[in-house]
């Protein structure tokens, strides 16, 4: 909320709440292994520290604390980005996904299907997969929000500040905006004209991101006049490379 400004799409808000969810996922793991080899009642302290490592962080890691903040952080960045609704129905869409946060996590705190975990190594990794398989659904649903959002945020930014086709052309704005559009198109590429083109096209999307990026934060400008010399060499060298395939 301190540097709102910082955040220009849901994403970066989701990205942000991952990430410090994440921290506090591993230094919880660094605690519980600690405790763990404090309290065994052998002189091997390596055996509980890899059981916590295994448990914690391979079968719980990825539906733990960074999906659970990333859910709630979602609902910060519709109270910052939402601006058409009223306040009321922002402040209530971030409540409830703070709500469906903490109702994931009282979930997987919860002693549903403890029985399944008592039934040896297979039946806790049965255990842990289908209670995580709720967590991890929602935070896939979660980001394909985020990410088709920050689709429409990038193909507006390229619509209305970069005009030149020689930058960006009409036809590479929507592609351009997705994240597996552009790795299609890439792969379409290398299987038409080879790996450097592929790795050449890659070099392109990239200054074009590194482009919109800057407009979007500063405005067109003298921000955007490197970013748009390397967006030049790049399609430079990738014309070139095409050129020598035809």
């Amino acid at each position: 909320m301190v540097a709102r400004t910082q955040f220009r799409t849901p994403l970066s808000v989701v990205l942000t709440g991952a990430v410090v969810g994440l921290g506090f996922q591993i230094v919880e793991n660094f605690v519980y292994a600690t405790n763990a080899a404090v309290a065994a009642t052998s002189d091997d302290q390596l055996t509980p520290v890899l059981s916590t490592f295994l448990v914690r962080g391979l079968l719980c890691g990825l539906w733990s604390h960074s999906v659970y903040t990333a859910v709630s952080a979602y609902g910060l960045a519709v109270f910052l980005f939402d601006r058409k609704a009223s306040v009321a129905k922002r402040v209530g869409v971030a409540a409830l996904f703070f709500a469906l946060a903490w109702l994931l996590h009282a979930t997987w705190n919860s002693p549903i299907l403890s029985s399944i975990q008592a039934q040896g190594l297979g039946g806790a990794i049965l255990y842990f997969f289908i209670k995580g398989i709720l967590v991890l659904v929602v935070g896939i649903w979660l980001w394909r929000m985020a990410f088709r959002e920050q689709a429409t945020y990038l193909e507006g930014l390229a619509e209305h500040y970069v005009s030149d086709p020689a930058l960006i052309a009409p036809d590479e704005r929507p592609a351009l905006a997705c994240l597996g559009t552009r790795r299609a198109e890439r792969k379409a590429l290398r299987k038409r004209a080879g790996r450097a083109a592929a790795r050449q096209l890659r070099a392109l999307q990239r200054a074009q991101l590194r482009l919109l990026t800057t407009v979007g934060r500063w405005g067109p400008g003298n921000r955007t006049t490197a970013h748009e010399r390397r967006v030049r060499k790049a399609r430079r060298r990738l014309e070139a490379l095409l050129a020598k395939e035809a």
